[in-house]
């Protein structure tokens, strides 16, 4: 007979998994430090209903607004970074593909898909990214002064340099 029962996460575990993940929320990136009094709970990756052990690799930090209600759904266990990746992804694939191989890569975007990135990108600096001061309009104008955002609004455009953070 196998033991089912789940065992709490110990003080000394929870301090560990704080440490390692600098006291921050995977999910929407808020901290203590930032927003005092917010909780923050330790949380299964692979739940333990789901057959998700113990190991600290199988932690994360979320806060309690983000743990609530997530359960064992696995399209709720998303991280701020993922979140980014995606948008970066949508605007065009190959911006992911050049950052693992340079280490910058010029884009341009709609301002709409720039400002998520830059809101998701504020707590936790997972990407450095630097607008530049060219002003942009229409359908794939400039197309060579980077890579372009394949979901063309036909609005404004703004063009930045991204690169990822040296502590990831």
């Amino acid at each position: 007979m196998t033991n089912t029962k789940r065992k709490g996460v110990g003080a000394k575990l929870r301090a560990e998994v704080l440490k390692v993940g600098n006291y921050t929320c995977v999910n929407c990136g808020r901290s203590p430090a930032i927003h005092p009094g917010l909780p923050l709970e330790i949380d299964h990756i692979v739940p333990f209903s789901l057959g998700g052990n113990d190991d600290i690799s199988n932690f994360q930090i979320l806060c309690r607004d983000c743990n609530r209600g997530k359960g064992n759904d696995d399209n709720l266990n998303r991280t701020v970074q993922n979140e980014i990746d995606a948008i970066l992804n949508y605007i065009n694939p190959q911006i992911l593909v050049q950052l693992k191989n340079t280490d910058s890569v010029s884009v341009v975007a709609n301002q709409e898909d720039f400002a998520k990135i830059m809101v998701l990108n504020l707590n936790n600096q997972y990407y450095i990214i630097k607008p530049t001061t060219n002003s942009i309009f229409g359908f794939q104008v400039m197309k060579s002064i980077g890579i372009y955002t394949i979901h063309d609004n036909h609005g404004s455009k703004v063009h930045f340099f991204i690169s990822i953070a040296a502590s990831q």
